[in-house]
């Protein structure tokens, strides 16, 4: 064998830490490097496709992260070329009662000193011209109090160069995650209803976006997701989506066969009767080709279920909640269209009993992931057999202690309930490539 198919090799089997955790794929790869000099030259390749900068209103650790990607990296190039995916956090010291999350700061990405001003967050695209991702997050906690911009220094920003530099960068992003508390948007403070770097942001994303992460403010005012799907046309996740308060729904009359995923955290409003159904149903009918479908709170009837069993079958559906939901008609909707089944909730309030389970292998043979929301009625033995006899199972989350001692006994993952989520692009960097 040559050396350069030995090297291929290496690289081969380098890419596959790119399923594996972040901590886990960052021991690996930084073992990996102190082989050798070929090797190291894969493993930083690697290791600076995916980053992470945890910033603090005392830490100056965006900073040198960019000062880095602007040193040459082994094999040729600097280290910013390879940066494809980015994730900033953003940590308000929990000390400092004067905590600002201002213009500023969002677009100096951190708390940093010397990335200040709202010219210099375009560094980051610049600094970084095959980023691919961007997720800008801020840990929950004492935020202090919210500050804005004056609206003329936020519109000349985006009118100037450092406004089209920013604009060109996010047009190439693949998935994008920005917290609204970092674009003025926060969901606690409503003095300011219609942020222009939040609109900015979302006008600026196009075909290139394959996800779409994040929250939008819970007000009439705020910005709308659904208003700009048609630039989207390739998007195939929607994660933690929460529509705005009033009657929402996806545009009546059109199909976006591209999204396979929805998630949302509430979909409950008071002020519209009916409205989560009538919001369920549009989604259903505007995304022929949905997979994937997940509301944490929700408002929902069984109506629910009756157009799913016009849906083409999903692959994951939890929904923690459906008013008036029985168990019958639920053993119905799953004999019906549970065989493409790999993740299920099964909501509150049902009570599961052994019925349920006896039905599950032969309605859905391909079930990895069951979560129950309420204390089920069914037996220890009665879940030991279905444990028994359920191929592929890998997890089961359950609320009584007692019961997850047997799934665990039957060598299946017991994890906490709501675990098992919706992961979207579970390979972003290799699936862009």
């Amino acid at each position: 064998m040559r050396p350069t198919q030995v090297l291929d090799v290496v690289h081969a089997v380098l890419r596959l830490t790119r399923r594996f955790d972040y901590r886990t794929r960052t021991a690996t790869l930084g073992t990996a490097a102190l082989v050798c000099r070929s090797w190291a030259v894969a493993a930083v390749a690697l290791l600076w496709e995916d980053r992470r900068v945890s910033t603090t209103s005392k830490a100056d650790d965006f900073r040198r992260f960019t000062e880095s990607t602007r040193l040459a990296a082994p094999g040729g190039g600097t280290y910013g070329r390879l940066v494809r995916r980015l994730k900033v956090v953003v940590i308000p010291d929990p000390q400092d009662l004067q905590t600002h999350i201002d213009i500023d700061v969002v677009f100096g990405a951190a708390s940093c000193p010397n990335l200040r001003a709202i010219n210099d967050f375009p560094v980051l695209f610049r600094a970084c011209p095959r980023l691919v991702v961007l997720d800008l997050s801020v840990v929950s906690g004492r935020l202090g109090r919210i500050t804005y911009p004056d609206s003329d220094e936020e519109r000349a920003f985006w009118e100037g160069e450092g406004g089209d530099e920013v604009r060109r960068g996010v047009a190439r992003l693949r998935s994008l995650q920005v917290d609204p508390r970092l674009l003025m948007a926060s969901p606690f403070a409503f003095q300011r209803q219609d942020p222009e770097s939040d609109r900015q942001l979302h006008l600026a994303a196009g075909a290139n976006l394959r996800e779409w992460r994040g929250m939008t403010l819970r007000s009439a005012q705020g910005f709308n997701l659904l208003d700009i799907l048609d630039q989207l046309p390739n998007l195939e996740h929607i994660i933690k989506y929460d529509p705005p308060t009033g009657e929402t729904t996806f545009p009546t009359g059109k199909q976006y066969p591209a999204l396979k995923s929805f998630s949302a955290n509430s979909i409950t409003d008071k002020t519209v009767h009916g409205g989560a159904d009538v919001f369920a149903v549009s989604l259903l009918s505007a995304c022929p080709n949905l997979q994937n479908l997940e509301i944490t709170h929700s408002g929902v009837t069984s109506l629910l279920l009756t157009s799913l069993e016009a849906h083409r079958n999903l692959e994951l559906l939890h929904v923690n909640f459906i008013r008036g939901l029985t168990q019958p008609t639920l053993i119905d909707y799953l004999k019906t269209r549970g065989g493409e089944l790999r993740s299920l909730t099964v909501p509150s309030p049902i009570a599961a009993t052994g019925s349920l389970l006896c039905i599950l292998p032969t309605a859905c043979p391909h079930l990895r992931h069951v979560q129950f929301e309420v204390e089920p009625r069914f037996s220890s033995l009665e879940l030991r057999a279905w444990l028994t006899v359920a191929v592929g199972l890998v997890s089961v989350a359950l609320p009584l202690k007692g019961l997850r001692a047997v799934v665990e006994a039957a060598g299946v993952s017991s994890p906490k309930p709501s675990a098992v989520r919706i992961r979207g692009l579970r390979e972003l960097i290799e699936y862009v490539e």
